[in-house]
């Protein structure tokens, strides 16, 4: 059974880049071995698979051979929840991780009103804020450990784990 090939519902990993449109073909681009997918249709030998795209799904049809199951009748509706689960952490991570950025451009053009030298006033920001982070991490280490941990289990939850 374990040994058979993929059928409808099942949960299954890429085993090499597959290519999603034509500049994919041309760029050596697509979707990255190891993106989990659920098997949506079978015809011969060939796999119709709603794969994980990062930040949303994209259908493709690959070669059985192309893919590894990873769980037996997972289902397409609970492949769908956690993909909804996955994206929404991803989503979460991202604007977690660009609000302060957003806040300065905010804030640099209000009192600007212009674009101009922005970038080396990011640059000087970020170097004058640096002695206060670490002092901050200095003065409640609980606080820097629980933050990384947080960032930790939601970049775990986003990315999974290292692919080798």
């Amino acid at each position: 059974m374990w040994f058979s090939t993929p059928e409808v519902g099942d949960w299954v990993r890429l085993k090499r880049r597959t290519p999603v449109s034509f500049s994919d073909h041309l760029t050596d681009g697509g979707l990255p071995a190891g993106s989990r997918a659920c098997v949506l249709g079978r015809t011969g030998s060939r796999l119709d698979l709603e794969v994980d795209a990062g930040w949303g799904s994209t259908r493709v049809s690959v070669r059985s051979h192309d893919v590894t199951v990873i769980r037996r009748g997972g289902g397409s509706e609970a492949f769908a929840r956690r993909l909804r689960l996955v994206t929404t952490v991803r989503i979460s991570l991202a604007l977690v991780l660009i609000w302060p950025v957003l806040q300065f451009v905010a804030t640099y053009l209000w009192v600007n009103r212009t674009f101009e030298d922005i970038v080396p006033a990011f640059v000087m920001g970020v170097l004058d804020g640096l002695p206060e982070q670490i002092e901050a991490a200095i003065a409640e280490p609980w606080k820097a450990v629980l933050s990384f941990l947080l960032f930790a289990v939601m970049g775990r939850i986003a990315f999974g784990p290292k692919s080798t």
